[in-house]
């Protein structure tokens, strides 16, 4: 069996409190958040899902998620929000994100992930939220390596980019989904809180994202 095959492997047992494996790690569920002016809708659904995120993980028997983490980035600021087991708590830390800034495109999405990966659990799952390419695309050797010295893994929401597909501050995003076993969702900004319900359906089924695919707007309502 191969590296990658063990890795996703033991990435289900621990993540996933598989039912054949007693696993006592606990990981935590990681939300990183671009604040910037244009963000104003996709972070409007965000705070209407956090209870249900939230009680979905609270509900989930065997859940090996033990903490939240919310982590903002825009131009050039990140801020570590919370780390907590706390409901309330984790609400308000998400009511208080206030939009600011943003007035080039590209923002410090890496350096938002690093922060994030320092200050949670081994074995997590990540999500980025953004509307912008990485403009600390140079980050990337040191995110990656923390990712994968971790095990977590690393899903980006993109609701816009800073110009073609194939500029070195967008493909960051893919080479990391891939080097972690994420995905990379290319979607509608009304459509995020569509992508928040796949979310809260993965962890209530005891389930997470461990093949890499990139999914346009189109393929949202056929998300299961």
């Amino acid at each position: 069996m191969s590296f990658q095959k063990l890795r996703i492997l033991f990435l289900l047992c621990v993540y996933l409190q598989c039912d054949f494996v007693e696993c006592a790690m606990k990981s935590s569920l990681v939300f990183v958040i671009d604040d910037t002016y244009s963000m104003s809708d996709e972070i409007r659904q965000v705070k209407q899902k956090t209870y249900e995120v939230f009680d979905a993980v609270l509900s989930s028997n065997g859940s090996a998620i033990d903490d939240f983490v919310l982590v903002t980035f825009n131009d050039p600021d990140t801020k570590l929000r919370i780390t907590t087991t706390d409901k309330d708590a984790y609400k308000r830390a998400v009511e208080a994100i206030r939009v600011h800034g943003g007035d080039d495109c590209e923002e410090y999405a890496m350096s938002g992930i690093e922060l994030a990966l320092e200050n949670s659990k081994p074995n997590s799952v990540l999500y980025v939220f953004t509307d912008a390419s990485a403009k600390d695309y140079e980050k990337f050797e040191r995110v990656k390596s923390l990712s994968l010295k971790k095990s977590t893994q690393v899903t980006f929401l993109l609701t816009g980019k800073c110009g073609g597909t194939t500029t070195p501050d967008y493909v960051v995003f893919e080479k990391l989904a891939e080097a972690t076993s994420g995905q990379v969702f290319n979607i509608e900004r009304q459509d995020v809180n569509k992508i928040i319900d796949y979310i809260i359906a993965s962890i209530k089924h005891k389930k997470t994202i461990l093949t890499q695919k990139t999914l346009q707007s189109s393929d949202v309502s056929n998300v299961e």
